[in-house]
């Protein structure tokens, strides 16, 4: 977790506390962190107390030199947790680990004492027992060895009980997630994407079909970057209404309608037998429309269902079905309407996880919730569009793909102020607070009607390959105007300088369609360094050939050759190229020209390379709050 809006004195050493926490499986009244709680400079907490069901918490934090967490240790009552947090090279947390779990099943207890033994006596045959296993984790007392210092810790560790969770996760060469692992290996969770980076396939190995075995695989349909419909099947036999996957007869299982912002969703239709909720009047069978309620950040709050306006004598109306309640970071707990209780006056019932899940999961199927984003509660994961979010942790799994635009700390969640600000991409923060300055080099363009959106995408895009076009150009190597491929074959006529000019031509027929359609509509002009691209002139090489004819006695030497100025570049890349590791560039070489569109009275940078479907309504209310990359 990382600093939040928090009420208190600031004046009084005592406490500050953040409002509606939430500990593992009820709310709690407060929850309260001592103002000497420790902050480090970029913003993450290194160690709080809370209060819980079970007694007094504290939690402890350590970071690296790359601002990833490494240690956390959570002692809750008697009980001790230490875990272990590992990241690859490119940022994304790969594993999560208990210290003392020597043998890797995910548990501390006692048969991990010979593999502890085994670790402290012969690493080699250690390694060849255990493979995967890190016998650092043995390193109780942390001085970065395993060693006979490490014995009463471990002892002491046993003795505390340890139930935290250990796993592993897998990433795409585009650092998507794509894989949630137990630490032996078994799925959890397997996401597929398709070539704009949109999550097409899911498959739910955690209680997903009604039997509790079989994997529920569900395809999800989508126009934009909203999904608008999601089909299902049981990998495996027919359980729980869905069918087989084999035999490809997919089941239409949910509908959805959205409002005006992404994400916003209005309402969802539920196809399957979900929470058996049967509409108004009815026994069931049925479609069951549900409406979702949000609140001012957009989070799911309850779903209602329909009602029945047209019951006699008296019209039902809608009734709350469902309901969530969150942290400040984003951990969901999820409550059900149960009509059998209290001698058929029902009341409310709070889920609890079905085996091998990190938290509970919607009866009725609804998979957003918090800040209207997709909710994994198997493994108690959001998903956003461009990078994957920990409630438990309270930052992402993976870094800005952005960079360094706007801070220093690449995994921070919307400046650490959850309760007045959101992210829904994962690129930025959009909040009611005031939104950081844009840099000062960076062009802007003032509101921009929806429907000239896809004009400026396309010439942005054709400005940095056409800029990449006249930095791969290498006059010299190509003077006869020709143009070779790797194998030495000729490619087209012209050469590069071709190349260039039928993509200048091209961009400067965009840029006078964009004039022609737009401006009239009220879209402003096309900032400078955008049209002189077009201008840009190709490098000419310098004149070869024979030696220079030998100067006459008395004869005055001859003029130096005039040196070719090197034509001056705009400077339409202020966003530095992704490092190694990071999402590369879709084009152009790595080069990302920003420019940021002013959409309604929010700040919105594009880089286009990185954003290839951004869709967002440019024509809403003037007063909606600003959006700020970072």
């Amino acid at each position: 977790m990382q600093r939040g809006e928090l009420d208190g004195d600031i004046d009084e050493p005592a406490e500050v506390t953040i409002p509606t926490p939430i500990n593992d499986g009820e709310l709690v009244q407060s929850q309260t962190w001592p103002q000497s709680a420790g902050l480090d400079r970029r913003g993450n907490w290194v160690g709080f107390d809370y209060e819980t069901k079970n007694g007094a918490a504290s939690q402890t934090r350590t970071r690296n030199g790359a601002n990833e967490y490494g240690y956390i240790d959570t002692t809750v009552g008697e009980m001790f947790v230490q875990q272990l947090l590992t990241h690859d090279a490119a940022g994304n947390l790969t594993r999560i680990d208990l210290v003392g779990d020597l043998n890797c099943d995910g548990e501390v207890n006692l048969l991990d004492v010979n593999a502890f033994s085994l670790a402290l006596s012969d690493s080699e045959d250690y390694a060849a027992a255990y493979p995967g296993c890190n016998s650092l984790l043995g390193d109780v007392n942390r001085d970065g060895v395993l060693n006979v210092s490490d014995i009463n810790a471990f002892s002491a560790l046993l003795s505390a009980g340890n139930t935290g969770q250990a796993r592993r996760f897998g990433y795409d060469e585009e650092n998507r997630l794509v894989t949630v692992l137990q630490t032996d290996g078994t799925p959890l969770l397997e996401i597929a994407y398709d070539a704009l980076g949109r999550r097409v396939l899911t498959k739910d190995h955690v209680g997903g079909c009604g039997t509790g075995f079989q994997p529920v695989k569900t395809r999800h349909v989508y126009a934009g970057i909203e999904v608008l419909e999601e089909h299902a099947c049981c990998d495996g036999e027919e359980a729980g209404g869905l069918p087989d996957c084999e035999s490809e007869d997919w089941t239409l299982a949910r509908e959805f309608l959205w409002g005006d912002r992404f994400p916003e969703p209005l309402v969802m239709i539920d196809f399957t037998d979900a929470g058996d909720v049967p509409a108004a009047g009815t026994t069931g069978g049925g479609a069951e429309t549900l409406h979702f309620v949000r609140d001012s950040l957009g989070s799911v709050i309850g779903l209602l269902d329909a009602g029945d306006p047209e019951a006699t004598p008296t019209p039902i109306p809608p009734k709350m079905v469902e309901r969530y309640e969150y942290d400040p970071y984003g951990r969901t707990y999820v409550e059900a309407w149960d009509q059998s209780l209290n001698s058929g006056a029902g009341d409310w019932v709070r889920l609890t996880p079905v085996s091998g899940a990190t938290a509970a999961a919607s009866r009725l199927g609804n998979p957003f919730a918090w800040t209207g984003q997709r909710y994994d509660a198997g493994v108690g994961m959001y998903h956003f569009l461009f990078r994957s979010y920990s409630p438990e942790l309270g930052r992402w799994m993976q870094r800005d793909p952005l960079g360094y635009v706007g801070a220093d700390n690449l995994f921070q969640y919307v400046l650490s102020s959850p309760l007045t600000w959101l992210d829904p991409l994962g690129l930025c923060e959009e909040g009611s607070g005031p939104a950081p300055a844009p840099p000062a080099d960076v062009p802007i363009l003032p509101l921009v009607p929806k429907k000239c959106l896809h004009h400026l995408k396309e010439i942005l895009g054709l400005a940095n390959n056409l800029r990449d076009e006249i930095r791969n150009y290498n006059p010299e190597a190509d003077p006869g105007g020709k143009s070779f491929d790797k194998s030495g074959r000729k490619t087209r006529p012209g050469g590069h300088g071709q190349k260039y000019r039928d993509k200048q031509n091209r961009l400067r027929n965009k840029i006078d369609e964009y004039d022609r359609d737009c401006r009239p509509g009220g879209a402003p002009p096309l900032p400078k360094e955008v049209t002189d691209v077009v201008d840009m002139p190709i490098p000419q090489a310098q004149p070869t050939g024979g030696p220079a004819p030998a100067r006459q006695p008395g004869a005055p030497p001859a003029p130096a050759a005039p040196q070719q100025p090197k034509p001056e570049q705009p400077a339409i890349d202020p966003v530095a190229p992704p490092k190694p590791g990071a999402v590369p560039a879709a084009a152009g070489g790595g080069s990302i020209l920003g420019t940021i569109f002013e959409f309604g009275a929010g700040l919105s940078r594009v880089p286009i390379s990185l954003m290839p479907i951004f869709i967002v309504d440019v024509e809403s209310d003037l007063n909606k709050p600003k959006i700020h990359y970072d």
